[in-house]
């Protein structure tokens, strides 16, 4: 999708501030708007933000949700990061 292609590269731009200012709270807002159109790195930095309280406050529990989202659609770093939040006990509850 070249919408959710272009809003990731602005997320990214702002993320890293490059050509523009640092806005983290206006990349993750992006990064969101990304994802949920399922572009799949978008999951994957929007949880990275998420977990790591970047741009906002932390929610352990919505970055698992993203990280489960992208390994729904067989990314390998989205599988890598929930298990590891998972191994850790970083903030989401297991399947027993």
């Amino acid at each position: 999708d070249d919408e959710a292609e272009s809003l990731y590269r602005q997320a990214w731009n702002l993320e890293q501030g490059q050509g523009v200012d640092q806005d983290l709270a206006a990349a993750r807002k992006l990064y969101g708007q990304a994802a949920d159109k399922g572009h799949v790195v978008s999951m994957i930095r929007l949880g990275l933000m998420l977990q790591n309280a970047r741009g906002g406050l932390r929610d352990a529990r919505k970055a698992a949700e993203w990280y489960r989202k992208a390994a729904l659609r067989g990314d390998r770093q989205g599988m890598h990061n929930l298990a590891w939040m998972l191994a850790e006990d970083r903030g989401i509850e297991k399947d027993e």
